[in-house]
């Protein structure tokens, strides 16, 4: 039922399983590192954990989209998919495999004020470290207060770095499509639990947001009625984002600077522009 996508951190490997039950999740290993790949096999196969090595490209997109492969081929009725970085807290645990069990369970659930570490500042050296030595701030993320604010771009001014006019366009078509498709005060939406009714979609090869799309894509067909899409608000968490260890939108400005942050803000916005944007909202899940 639990599926981690691993990559990069052994530490982040081995933190997964402080409270996924080893018999009931599947490490999926998409890596183009090979001493990773050695030793997450090596780590499974002795804590007798399924784990299936999948090529990489190096994106998420292709990792998640291999997670769904795998999900299709097990024939199980439902999956929950962490990433590597991340991890479920106890109640998270119990809240998929209660909902698992419903008559009536969703076809997916979409977080709501999804909990997040985020680093005080980038360091590249992160990736690989042990988050129990890493420090940084427990926080919401990914909420907007003023979406007519932010649609300004005024960070983007205020880097310091040449902006253009067609990036500041650029900014601001994106955070209206943004706007539109999420209907809400959120920027994204991270998909945990899924129902074999999802596996009709995947997600983008695009380097940031490839989760926001594939959100997006299931909302459209929740918008058709071809399945049930609901909401999880985050007020007790079931799923922790560790930016501290991943946060590839970071790693790609910072290493690029804002060349690096347009590039994939135009390849997210050119995958908006293909979606049919729907401003209403799912229900919010009582559990």
């Amino acid at each position: 039922m639990f599926y981690v996508l691993a990559s990069h951190n052994t530490y982040a490997l081995e933190r997964q399983f402080k409270t996924l039950p080893k018999r009931e999740t599947t490490v999926i290993i998409n890596t183009l590192d090979k001493d990773f790949e050695k030793f997450a096999q090596e780590y499974c196969w002795k804590e007798k954990i399924r784990c299936i090595t999948t090529e990489s490209d190096g994106t998420a997109a292709t990792g998640k989209n291999k997670f769904l492969e795998i999900f299709e081929d097990d024939n199980v009725p439902y999956a929950v998919l962490i990433d590597g970085d991340d991890y479920l807290t106890p109640r998270g645990v119990r809240v998929y495999k209660e909902l698992a069990q419903r008559e009536n369970a969703p076809d997916a659930v979409g977080l709501l004020n999804q909990v997040a570490w985020t680093p005080f500042s980038y360091d590249p050296e992160s990736l690989t470290a042990d988050p129990d030595t890493l420090t940084g701030k427990c926080q919401v993320v990914g909420v907007v207060t003023d979406w007519d604010k932010w649609s300004k771009g005024q960070h983007l001014i205020d880097s310091g770095q040449e902006v253009t006019p067609y990036m500041l366009n650029t900014w601001k078509t994106c955070i209206s499509l943004l706007r539109k498709g999420m209907g809400c005060n959120q920027m994204h939406c991270r998909v945990t639990f899924m129902s074999r009714k999802v596996l009709q979609y995947r997600f983008p090869k695009i380097k940031v947001g490839e989760e926001t799309i594939f959100y997006l894509l299931l909302k459209g067909a929740y918008e058709k009625n071809k399945l049930n899409l609901v909401h999880l608000k985050e007020t007790n968490p079931t799923y922790i984002y560790d930016a501290r260890i991943s946060g590839i939108a970071n790693r790609e400005s910072q290493e690029k600077g804002i060349v690096g942050y347009m590039e994939w803000l135009s390849a997210l916005t050119k995958e908006l522009q293909k979606l049919n944007l729907y401003t209403t909202q799912p229900k919010v899940l009582e559990i």
